[in-house]
């Protein structure tokens, strides 16, 4: 037991640093999404510094595009100016060739003038307008150069700003990844301690506890072999009386042979009380952290068979002796031991069927189907379990890093009671001893669930339990 609960919270506190690391890892992580964050938002700033680039280049070419088409509209003015005036000479012309009279000419004439300054009018009003046109074109001139001055002087501002932004923040994340660093190195410190006080108490506890229990197992274990010592004295008189007096051939033995059988009680009683005396004085100077089961241990059971042996060489002397004076029949030794042999042939054994389908309990797995109870006990087997519940525990159910800490402990003591209750089992109580089994698992089912937050997250776990031993099945037992 202390092996086992030294065991468990070394588990428990590795685990416990892994969950830490990985804490760590991901406040790393996050930091570094952090810093891609800031280099996104200085891209974005960089795109709009382009758009407005974009934008400038636009008005610059439209502004062309405007003076283009003002020259190729005085030209035309000019054109059509040169083909009045041709037209005006071809018209003189034809007045002086026709002869036409002075008035004429000079209603003509006077015409013509007035069309040539209307046509002069007009061309005034368009250079005007091409006057107009060039300011507006130096006006757009001198706004761009205003617009690109802004810009050059947003960018350089936009740069500093992020610069000096990205600098902060970096100190900041040194900073922060400093503090999270020393706070980790604190935090397992404070757990270290806590955990070595808490390992001292319940070492402390546990000597206690095992001391104690040691104390009432010797007290159980002497009254037992008290009794039992009395009880194979009353065996040994009810099995060699019959025996006896068919040797001896009368229904009644001497009072000398009731003699032998009070000896013999009172031999296995001296024995026992010199056993329990040797014991109670071994366990006042014996180790309190020793295990409860050190009463069995090889010393005590090479005096328990040498008494053992000593009485059974003396009753085969006995019998030795009264079938050579008595009779020549089979020695009773041999008698009792093929009678034990037919016994123990003709008593039913408990066989259950065996298969390698999952089943849907604790108890019909542990008795039913075939290296669960290995896949249980295995180490290693279960190092890798216990990693990839957890890893269930978090992604698919939605649970806290505590959760397999407080599940795996009950777990493991349900299927060590279900084990040991599976290797006791009798043909003739079967029902009986498989519906005590039953009972435990309901019990500590019941605390799985509450552990696990309902019914439906402990159906799920049994879910991936079986997917999870179908997949990583041990080689079958023999």
């Amino acid at each position: 037991l202390a092996g086992q609960e030294v065991t468990r919270t070394f588990h428990e506190e590795h685990f416990k640093l892994g969950q830490t690391r990985e804490t760590l890892e991901r406040d790393v992580a996050r930091i570094g999404q952090k810093h891609t964050e800031v280099e996104k938002q200085f891209s974005l700033r960089n795109e709009k510094l382009n758009g407005l680039n974009i934008k400038i280049e636009a008005a610059e070419k439209l502004l062309g595009e405007t003076e283009l088409a003002s020259k190729q509209r005085v030209s035309d003015l000019q054109f059509r100016i040169s083909s009045l005036e041709e037209t005006l000479a071809t018209k003189a012309k034809a007045v002086d060739a026709l002869d036409l009279s002075a008035k004429e000419a000079l209603e003509r004439r006077q015409q013509e003038e007035e069309n040539t300054l209307r046509i002069k009018s007009e061309c005034e009003l368009i250079l005007k307008k091409v006057n107009d046109l060039e300011t507006q074109e130096r006006q757009l001139v001198e706004r761009s150069s205003s617009l690109d001055k802004q810009i050059n002087q947003e960018r350089i501002r936009l740069k500093e700003n992020l610069e000096a932004q990205m600098v902060n923040e970096r100190k900041e994340i040194t900073s922060e990844i400093k503090r999270l660093r020393e706070q980790s190195v604190a935090d397992h410190a404070k757990q270290k301690i806590a955990q070595d006080e808490e390992l001292a108490v319940l070492k402390r506890r546990e000597l206690e506890l095992i001391k104690s229990l040691r104390a009432e197992a010797d007290a159980k274990a002497r009254l037992v072999r008290k009794h039992k010592a009395i009880e194979t004295a009353k065996a040994l008189e009810i099995y060699l009386t019959p025996k006896l007096q068919e040797a001896l051939k009368t229904q009644v033995l001497p009072e000398s042979f009731q003699n032998f059988f009070q000896d013999i009680t009172a031999v296995l009683t001296n024995m026992v009380a010199e056993e329990n005396s040797k014991e109670a004085s071994s366990s006042e100077i014996m180790h309190p952290a020793a295990s409860i089961s050190d009463f069995t241990n090889t010393k005590k059971r090479k005096r328990i068979f040498i008494h053992a042996a000593g009485i059974f060489v003396l009753l085969l002397v006995t019998l030795f002796y009264l079938q050579e004076k008595y009779g020549d029949h089979r020695s009773a030794a041999e008698v009792f031991a093929e009678e034990l042999r037919e016994k123990e042939a003709k008593r039913p054994k408990f066989v259950p069927e065996i298969t390698s389908d999952y089943k849907t309990s604790y108890t019909d797995n542990i008795i039913y189907t075939d290296t669960y109870a290995q896949f249980k006990s295995d180490s290693q087997a279960q190092a890798k379990w216990i990693r990839d519940l957890n890893k269930f525990f978090i992604n698919k159910l939605n649970l806290n890093e505590n959760s397999v800490v407080k599940f795996i402990p009950v777990e493991n003591e349900l299927v060590t009671q279900l084990q040991e209750k599976r290797n006791i089992i009798h043909f003739e109580t079967q029902d009986d001893d498989i519906k005590a089994m039953r009972d435990i698992e309901q019990t500590s089912v019941e605390k799985l669930t509450e552990v696990l937050g309902g019914h439906a997250n402990y159906k799920a776990f049994r879910e991936f339990e079986k997917n999870y031993f179908q997949q990583n099945r041990m080689p079958a037992s023999k």
